[in-house]
């Protein structure tokens, strides 16, 4: 054993453990590898090969993380899933939708929610849409049921929203 302060290793007595060792309070324990360095038998501090997470060795960055070094982890910014910076975005939690490079709440004017959670650019000319063609306004022209007309149809007229109503 070692006087107090110090710690036992190879059977000599040292100040502090070296690099690749952590201190149990009397020795020094070799770290598990992939650890590079610990300070406990499952918290690393670096990792020899694989990325550090939260004080744990993994083969690849998990959701939310996003490999900012080649031995590290860093967190994407909410509400990313996947990120390749921590605000550049690939996709996004659910309840979000995903318009390059962002996660928002609901697609902007002129896009829509596609199948994928994905916001994508209406059709022109479209102002608005439910899906790609189906408008629910228009840049220009007159909107009629789910399209834009160059002009309203026999029997209807432009009212001042530019949508086509039937003639009394």
């Amino acid at each position: 054993s070692c006087i107090f302060g110090y710690l036992i290793l190879n059977s000599s007595c040292i100040k502090s453990c070296p690099s690749g060792y952590y201190s149990d309070t009397v020795a020094c324990i070799p770290c598990q590898s992939p650890c590079g360095n610990c300070i406990s038998a499952t918290n690393c501090t670096t990792c020899i090969i694989k990325y550090l997470v939260d004080g744990a060795c993994l083969s690849n960055c998990p959701d939310t993380f996003y490999p900012n070094s080649t031995t590290t982890c860093a967190s994407c910014i909410s509400p990313c899933l996947k990120c390749t910076t921590n605000a550049t975005c690939l996709s996004c939690v659910a309840g979000y939708v995903f318009l390059s490079p962002n996660c928002l709440q609901s697609c902007p004017a002129a896009y829509y929610n596609n199948s994928l959670g994905n916001c994508s650019p209406c059709l022109s000319p479209c102002g608005n849409c439910i899906s790609a063609a189906n408008c629910t306004t228009c840049i220009f022209n007159y909107y009629v049921n789910g399209s834009c007309l160059p002009s309203c149809p026999s029997g209807s007229y432009a009212n001042t929203s530019n949508i086509c109503a039937s003639c009394v």
